[in-house]
């Protein structure tokens, strides 16, 4: 073991040994640099950097406020400064920001796909297995957060499986039309559907993304191309599995077709929790693949610098107003910041006190008006608004 850390609930460092909270200033360097949750310490300033927004573990709340309120029938939520409902014990903010949000809307399209596929194929005879369907597909979109892409095919396949026998063809629910058997097999394709689809658009996302690029954020382009490619592996192995069994060939394909829609919805359900991912990783909002920038100059403390630049006025340093190269740190294989042609950014000094000259410290500005602060000399940049 080269490190180990410990946190107690609201984030701040202390002694994995006998538990007890470090001193401001003593606390242990971290080895890649992140700690609690998964997230960027910002060990200059005693905080946490959620990527949307700032957060401070001393008091246990950000430093700006969260501009969505989810959950309004509960009063906790109205502390917009708040971490987790004031409840660290059971939830983590994965990104500052939708708190449980962005999960919600990934289950709902989720359960209306699954009932669309399911109408087309003609499976639904009542209201209430329409929405016992939506529940199946909103659980599996859901668990497939969490649990991946073959739990979440399972729960679709098997979900699907046992309603849809569950419900008949005339819509009242009889527990004798439904085989234990089938349900397990429905079970197992829909998981082989969900991984292997995930795999499949994995491997051609690189190609697909040229088309999709432009369609919302990577959640979007991720429903899209995993659930064309969960289509095409549904169809295969339903119709592969058909031939084994003994059905002619005709029988088999109808099956393949049978299987591709569910294969859509599991696909579609696998894409949005592995583009909800993808777009955490990156700092974007998972649907529109704008980046999440809560921080302002003013949680920053670097407003009056900002002030000065856009005003115009005379810069104090040499370093002021002189183009930043992004150059491509040692060891490193991309720029810190998005490539861009030479002369798009330019950097500004914000000083650093108790230091006669330049400092550590700087604001780069983009041409399209992307604004970065660094407090390491380059080591580290926090994109905010101003």
């Amino acid at each position: 073991m080269v490190q180990e850390l410990s946190y107690d609930a609201w984030g701040r460092l202390r002694n994995p040994a006998n538990q007890t909270v470090y001193a401001p200033g003593e606390e242990l360097a971290l080895l890649l640099g992140r700690g609690y949750t998964g997230h960027e310490h910002l060990t200059q300033f005693g905080l946490i950097n959620m990527n949307a927004r700032l957060y401070d573990p001393a008091v246990g709340r950000f430093l700006s406020p969260d501009p969505f309120v989810q959950m309004p029938e509960f009063s906790q939520n109205f502390n917009r400064y708040s971490y987790c409902l004031n409840n660290p014990l059971r939830y983590t903010d994965p990104n500052g920001e939708y708190f449980l949000l962005d999960d919600l809307i990934a289950a709902v399209i989720g359960g209306v796909v699954n009932v669309v596929v399911n109408a087309v194929q003609g499976n639904i005879h009542s209201v209430g297995q329409g929405f016992a369907l939506f529940g199946i597909g909103a659980g599996g979109t859901w668990a497939g957060l969490y649990a991946g892409p073959m739990v979440s095919g399972a729960i679709i396949g098997a979900g699907n499986s046992f309603v849809n026998q569950g419900f008949g063809s005339n819509g009242n629910w009889n527990w004798s039309n439904i085989s234990g058997q089938q349900v397990l097999f429905d079970g197992i394709v829909g998981g082989l559907t969900g991984e292997l689809g995930s795999k499949l658009g994995g491997a051609i996302s690189p190609y697909i993304n040229k088309l999709t690029s432009g369609i919302g954020g990577k959640a979007v382009q991720q429903a899209l191309t995993q659930g064309l490619t969960g289509s095409a592996t549904g169809f295969a192995l339903g119709t592969g599995f058909a031939l084994m069994n003994g059905a002619k060939l005709g029988d088999a394909l109808k099956v393949g077709v049978k299987n591709a829609w569910q294969g859509f919805a599991i696909g579609t359900a696998s894409g949005l929790a592995s583009g909800m991912r993808a777009a955490y990783k990156a700092g974007e909002n998972p649907w529109t693949g704008k980046p999440k920038i809560d921080v302002s100059a003013d949680d920053l403390g670097i407003s009056f610098t900002m002030d000065r630049i856009q005003a115009g006025e005379s810069y104090p340093h040499s370093r002021d107003n002189t183009v930043f190269e992004n150059r491509i740190p040692k060891g490193a294989d991309a720029p810190l910041l998005p490539e861009k042609p030479m002369g798009y950014y330019h950097e500004y000094v914000h000083p650093t006190p108790g230091v006669n000259g330049p400092g550590a410290q700087r604001i780069v500005i983009g041409s399209g008006g992307e604004y970065y602060y660094t407090p390491d000399h380059y080591k580290t940049f926090i994109r905010f608004k101003y």
